[in-house]
């Protein structure tokens, strides 16, 4: 493993990106199950363990730890303890500044990321207010469509206990 990060970068910076992209789009899409999260999680943890040299790491620390930073900042989701186990593992094998560091740098690029999102949400709402008045009519129609739903659900549960 280690003869591969040291001749090839690129294609191991390329390999961790697209390794934390799958967690990421997991999550976004489908929280609820965490089978890739999880391989994710356990890669990570089998890639710190198979570096004696863990100075090569570091360029790729803080893209590694964005996904577990997230599961274990959320403490409830279904693979919470997978990432908390290798969080402390991570902190066994790096060191605990080391880890700080990176999970400080997570933290800062997920904060940054969405204050310009919020940026460029209030922008184009003023850029153009009559897509923004749309899409507040159809999140409007949507509260309104799952009140409804909610409603018939108790009422239906209300007449099988009666």
């Amino acid at each position: 493993i280690n003869a591969r990060v040291r001749g090839a970068s690129s294609s191991a910076q390329d390999l961790v990106h697209k390794m934390v992209s799958v967690a990421n789009v997991e999550a976004s899409q489908n929280p609820t199950v965490a089978l890739k999260r999880g391989l994710v999680f356990k890669w990570t943890g089998a890639l710190v363990n198979g570096i004696e040299d863990h100075s090569l790491l570091t360029p790729y620390l803080s893209t590694l730890v964005g996904p577990l930073h997230r599961e274990v900042k959320n403490d409830q989701g279904p693979v919470y303890e997978l990432a908390s186990e290798v969080v402390n593992f991570l902190r066994t094998k790096l060191g605990n500044e080391v880890l700080s560091a990176a999970l400080i740098a997570a933290e800062k690029s997920r904060t940054v990321k969405k204050i310009k999102r919020k940026r460029e949400a209030a922008l184009s709402a003023i850029a153009n207010p009559e897509t923004q008045t749309k899409k507040k009519v159809k999140m409007n129609l949507a509260k309104r469509e799952k009140k409804k739903e909610k409603y018939k659900m108790l009422k239906a549960k209300q007449y099988k206990t009666l």
